[in-house]
C-alpha cells in the first residue's frame, strides 16, 4: 500500500510495529547514489540511517488502516500520537509553514506555561548526504515554530541560533515559572561539546548572543534535559549527568541510561512519574517511565524514527515528533 502525504496510519503496539511513510525524491536520490554515512553508532550516522529506512519502508505497511489528515507546506515532521504513553500510536505528517528547507531534523517540542506549543529543530539545507556533516556556507541554523492547534500544524517563527561545524540537536528546558527557555545544543562534529544559550524573554523566540557559562562537554549525543526536584538531569549519548544549577553537569563520562544514545526526551508525567521517548534500538522509538529519572522501565514500542521529541499537549494527547523527509 502506498501512503500519500495526506494520510496517516494506525500503528499497532507490536514487537516490530509496521509503518508506512511518504515517498521522498530526496531520500530516493540519497539511497540510489549512496551519499550518506552508514556508521553503526554515532551521532551523525543516525540521521542517515533514518533517511535510509524512510526510503525503504515508504509504501510498505502491514496491518494498518489509513485515515486522512492535513499535511501540506514547504516542510514536514512525522508525529506519533496516543492518548496513553503505553500506546497504541498513530502516525501522520505535520506541516511546518513559512520555512523553505530540504528537511527539518532533531525536532524538540515544548509546552509553554501560557499554553503555546513550540518545536525547535535543525534546519537542513543539505540536499544529499547526512545533514550533520555539512550545510551551505558552513552554517547550521536552529529554528523554532509555534502551533495553535495542539501540534497538528506549525508556523515557523524564525531562526534562534546560527552556528558552524555541525551545531545540531536543539533541546529546550524551561528554567523558571515565566517560561524562560535554556536551549541545549550539540556540536561541533568531532568534539565532545554540549552547550546552551538562554532566552532573553518568555516568548521562546529570542535568545542571548553569547553562550551560557558552565560545563556541559561530556561527550557526543543529543542533549535533552529535565529538572526533577532540585536536580537537573542531562541525557546525552546513552548516558545521564546531573547538576544543581542547570549549567554545570557531571560526572565526566556520566551514568548509563536506556537506549542507543539516539535521543532520550524525558518529561514530567505527573503524579510522581516521568515519561521518556527514546531510541531503544537503532531507528526504533520506544517509551519508558521512571519515578526518579535514573531507573527507567520501557512501556511501549512506538515505531521507526530517530531523535524523538515527546510532549503532552493541552488536550491530553501524547505526541512524539521525529524528522521529516
Amino acid at each position: 500500500m502506498q501512503m500519500r502525504n495526506n494520510e496517516r496510519l494506525v500503528v499497532g503496539n507490536t514487537s516490530r510495529p509496521a509503518i508506512s511513510v511518504g515517498y521522498s525524491a530526496i531520500l530516493d536520490r540519497q539511497i540510489q547514489r549512496k551519499e550518506f554515512s552508514v556508521t553503526s553508532f554515532g551521532l551523525y550516522g543516525m540521521r542517515a540511517r533514518w533517511a535510509v529506512l524512510l526510503g525503504l519502508f515508504a509504501g510498505a505497511a502491514m496491518g494498518c488502516s489509513s485515515t486522512s489528515a492535513p499535511s501540506s507546506g514547504p516542510a514536514i515532521l512525522h508525529m506519533y500520537t496516543s492518548s496513553s504513553p503505553a500506546g497504541p500510536w498513530t502516525i501522520q505528517t505535520v506541516p511546518v509553514s513559512g520555512v523553505d528547507v530540504v528537511s527539518l531534523v532533531d525536532p524538540a517540542p515544548i509546552l509553554m506555561p501560557d499554553g503555546r506549543l513550540l518545536v525547535y529543530y535543525t534546519m537542513n539545507n543539505q540536499p544529499l548526504g547526512d545533514p550533520g556533516q555539512g550545510q551551505p556556507n558552513n552554517q547550521w541554523k536552529i529554528g523554532v515554530a509555534q502551533s495553535t492547534d495542539n501540534g497538528v500544524s506549525f508556523t515557523h517563527m524564525g531562526v534562534v541560533f546560527t552556528g558552524s561545524s555541525s551545531t545540531i540537536d536543539p533541546f529546550p528546558l524551561i528554567i523558571d515559572a515565566s517560561g524562560t527557555i535554556r536551549l541545549f545544543m550539540a556540536g561541533p562534529f568531532g568534539s565532545p561539546n554540549i552547550f546552551s544559550i538562554t532566552a532573553t524573554d518568555n516568548t521562546g523566540f529570542h535568545f542571548a548572543s553569547t553562550l551560557d557559562a558552565g560545563f556541559r562537554a561530556m561527550g557526543h549525543g543529543d542533549p535533552e534535559a529535565i529538572k526533577i526536584g532540585s536536580t537537573y538531569f542531562l541525557y546525552s549519548g546513552g548516558t545521564y549527568f546531573t547538576s544543581s544549577d542547570g549549567l554545570n553537569f557531571g560526572p565526566f563520562g556520566g551514568h548509563p541510561v536506556l537506549g542507543t544514545g539516539g535521543g532520550f526526551n524525558a518529561i514530567n508525567g505527573g503524579n510522581g512519574t516521568y515519561l521518556a521517548a527514546f531510541e531503544c534500538e537503532n531507528l526504533l522509538v520506544c517509551t519508558a517511565s521512571s519515578s526518579d529519572g535514573i531507573t527507567w522501565t520501557q512501556t511501549s514500542q512506538v515505531g521507526f524514527g530517530s531523535v524523538p521529541g515527546l510532549v503532552r499537549t493541552s488536550d491530553g494527547i501524547y505526541r512524539i515528533y521525529t524528522p521529516g523527509p
